[in-house]
């Protein structure tokens, strides 16, 4: 994916996007936990006690790959977006 390129996902409490080779989100209520899985299930990065609206990610090794981003906000919801990085 070249550098420029985005990609979003968003509803109206959360949008993730990625842009220049990070994955970033913003919620509208604070973010606890952030883990990320590749599309076989392989837990590929946890981060908890986040404690903020926004988060980034810019760990990745491999680009051009489908992931589950699961993210567990402060008043306990938790939502799952699938993202191409």
């Amino acid at each position: 994916m070249p550098l420029s390129s985005t990609s979003i996902v968003s509803n109206d409490k959360m949008n993730i996007f990625t842009q220049n080779e990070q994955l970033n989100i913003i919620s509208s209520e604070e973010i606890k936990s952030v883990t990320i899985f590749d599309v076989l299930g392989k837990n590929i990065y946890s981060k908890e006690n986040i404690n903020e609206n926004s988060f980034t990610v810019s760990q990745f090794l491999n680009k051009n790959q489908a992931l589950i981003v699961k993210i567990v906000l402060s008043n306990g919801q938790t939502v799952e977006k699938k993202v191409i990085f």
